[in-house]
């Protein structure tokens, strides 16, 4: 009992994650953010929010990268923050924060929407 033969729907959330880390010739970490939530929300704005930590108890915001979901290209985000020891740790939330991008008469400018992974 398989799951040959079996699609995900275009309409399916993909969850926010880390893809990739690389280090630029600085040294400074480079992340691939990856992640959409699917083809309902095609006229919205995903909102990615890295965040990093030294001691994985105390973690700190870095940014909120914003990303419209009709993008196809990798999106990234350099952590250029200053380092306080010799090793830093990085994570993104997994749910989705969603922001209107539609700019239509009588539309209101901003709408949040969330969906959170269970």
């Amino acid at each position: 009992m398989g799951f040959e033969g079996v699609h995900a729907s275009a309409q399916t959330a993909e969850l926010h994650r880390i893809a990739a880390i690389a280090l630029t010739p600085e040294g400074r970490p480079l992340l691939t953010l990856a992640g959409g939530a699917g083809g309902a929300f095609r006229n919205y704005f995903d909102l990615f929010r890295p965040e990093s930590s030294a001691d994985l108890a105390r973690w700190n915001s870095l940014a909120t990268v914003v990303r419209t979901n009709a993008a196809t290209n990798a999106l990234t985000f350099l952590d250029a923050t200053e380092t306080n020891g010799p090793q830093r740790f990085h994570r993104t939330a997994s749910n989705h924060v969603l922001t209107w991008a539609g700019r239509g008469a009588g539309e209101p400018r901003r709408k949040r929407v969330e969906s959170r992974s269970g």
